[in-house]
Order: C-alpha cells, then structure tokens, then sequence
C-alpha cells in the first residue's frame, strides 16, 4: 500500500507540474496521451488506459465515463491547426469501436472545415483553450443534460481550484 501511495503522490506531482500549456508545448505525444489519461481519471472515468502508438487504429486512449458510456480519445499536441482529415480519420476509427464515443483533444485549433465535418456527429472536439481550461479543473468532460451526445465541455458546479491547485487530487486512482 505504502508503493502505491508514492507511485500515486510522484504521478500526482508530475501532472501537477506539466499541467500548464507552455509545459504541454514542450511533451512528447506519449506524455500528452499521459496527461489527458491522467485528466480523465481525475473526471472519474474508469478503465482508462492509453493505446496509442503506432498501429493504435486512430486511438490513443480508450475507458469509461462515470455514467458508463465507453469512448475513445484521440490526442494531437501539434501546433498546427487540426483540419477535416483529422475529423474523418477519427470517425473511421470509431467503426472498430461501436457504441464509443469520439474525443478529439489538442493542443492547437481546429479548422473551420474540421468543426463543420465534426458537426452533427457526437465528436468533443477539446482546443487549445478549452485544454487549459480542462487542465485548471474549471471544465469536465460530461454529456451536458441539453445536448445529445458530448458536443461541447460543460463548466463544473464547484468553484475552481485556488491559485497554484489544479484540482488534480487523485488523479490517477482507480
């Protein structure tokens, strides 16, 4: 029990650590698929674990969220904009995973023709903007009660973290 609790705290401080966007600029894509798997078990989503890597099929990190609905994330930390192939290559990978839903996380922006081919699909499509709002804790992946499906991020009925906090207590439990 002792391990796992310093494996936790050392994991815990590690994201604290990188869970800035001038940090986020400088990982690896294998560190950026860590810190969003580490992001969703923050949110409570069990069964996380990170595919990624060549031969990934389109995925880098598939689980379940809290209420039980499995989905796949796909991770770009690319400082060009994410365009519609992108969007497609994502929708193709669903196939190999039905009933999952689709995120699209990066570090950059999406194209106007990448969020119209996103449109009327159940994509989260997660910018560089709302990354650093996912990272202060201020915005959680949930299915927002008047939208079907998970088209956008939804803000958190608890107040923000304090300055220097990012809400990352326990991470990385399961």
């Amino acid at each position: 029990m002792f391990r796992y609790r310093a494996l936790e705290a050392r994991r815990q401080e590690w994201i604290r650590e990188n869970a800035r966007l001038e940090k986020v600029d400088r990982m690896s894509g294998g560190q950026f698929e860590t810190l969003v798997e580490a992001l969703l078990l923050r949110e409570g989503f069990r069964k996380v674990h990170r595919v990624g890597g060549s031969g990934d099929g389109g995925v880098d990190v598939v689980g379940i969220s809290p209420g039980g609905q499995p989905f796949v994330v796909q991770c770009k930390r690319w400082s060009k904009s994410v365009g519609a192939p992108e969007i497609r290559d994502l929708l193709g990978a669903l196939h190999a995973h039905p009933g999952h839903r689709g995120v699209l996380v990066t570090t950059a922006r999406f194209t106007v023709p990448a969020v119209k081919c996103a449109a009327g699909t159940d994509l989260v499509l997660i910018d560089r903007d709302q990354l650093a709002t996912w990272l202060a804790g201020s915005f959680t992946l949930a299915p927002a009660p008047d939208l079907t499906g998970w088209q956008r991020l939804r803000r958190r009925t608890a107040p923000p973290p304090a300055e220097g906090e990012l809400g990352l207590g326990g991470v990385l439990g399961d």
